[in-house]
């Protein structure tokens, strides 16, 4: 009965982690979308404060770009929220569900990504608004877009940093990838065992056969240790990896040779 019990709750567990990471996707997904117009909202931006320095234009004409612009700086921050959920999910076994764990350390590099490179251009955008409603000491109004922008750039300026931090030895990311990497080397020593040699006084198809058959990696483990390998390599960590899997296989290699019937090196002649 315990037994039982203990299947369903893990079943009840991987049912709700399945529909966290579809939430967490098209979250993502939403706000990729919104953030495409991003550079759309910018270069608006950008033609309506371009003759501001020479003409005595009206606050009007630039209030809804700055709008929009705010509106961008919070589109950014709805993924930052998926990438603290992101965060969260990497905290598990990388074994656990090794294709899940993948496929989130992607998406959280992806959303790192993201986060960096709009951050740039949004604080970019943001000076060029701050330094005009500045000079324009006049108009009431500013006051309350300053402190709006100010509040902004703390956000940037924290998000921006994300990506960098979390490639730092001890990092979120850092972290995720050092997991791949012990999962790697895991499922190598796990699925290497020496090879059933025959001695040289056997016969040679026989031989080849074993030996052929041991070399091989299940096509499941294959597929596993392919898209840890794509992941840090994607990362500039595939060094590490190719260490072990020589490693691993040439002591697999020494251990077979050990099983192989060299008696008849002793036979007298």
């Amino acid at each position: 009965m315990e037994s039982k019990d203990n299947i369903e709750a893990v079943r009840k567990f991987l049912n709700s982690s399945l529909e966290t990471s579809k939430t967490i996707s098209s979250a993502l997904d939403e706000s990729g979308s919104r953030l495409k117009l991003l550079n759309q909202r910018f270069l608006s931006m950008q033609a309506s404060l371009r003759p501001i320095s020479m003409q005595n234009l009206p606050f009007s004409d630039v209030e809804h770009g700055l709008d929009s612009v705010l509106c961008s700086v919070s589109a950014v921050h709805k993924v930052f929220q998926c990438v603290n959920q992101l965060e969260h999910s990497l905290s598990a076994d990388a074994s656990s569900d090794l294709f899940t764990y993948v496929s989130n350390t992607k998406k959280l590099e992806e959303a790192m990504k993201l986060l960096t490179d709009n951050c740039k251009l949004a604080t970019s955008w943001l000076k060029s608004v701050f330094e005009f409603l500045q000079n324009k000491t006049t108009i009431s109004t500013n006051e309350v877009y300053l402190l709006n922008i100010k509040k902004s750039f703390r956000i940037l300026q924290e998000l921006q940093a994300i990506e960098d931090d979390a490639r730092l030895e001890g990092g979120i990311l850092s972290i995720a990838l050092d997991k791949l990497e012990i999962a790697f080397h895991k499922l190598l020593m796990e699925n290497s065992m020496p090879l059933p040699l025959v001695s040289l006084t056997s016969q040679i198809d026989q031989q080849n056969n074993v030996t052929e058959q041991g070399l091989k990696f299940p096509s499941s483990l294959t597929a596993k240790l392919q898209v840890i390998a794509e992941r840090l390599n994607a990362n500039n960590r595939l060094d590490k990896c190719q260490t072990m899997y020589v490693e691993v296989r040439g002591t697999n290699a020494r251990r077979s040779l050990k099983t192989l019937d060299l008696s008849y090196l002793e036979t007298s002649t």
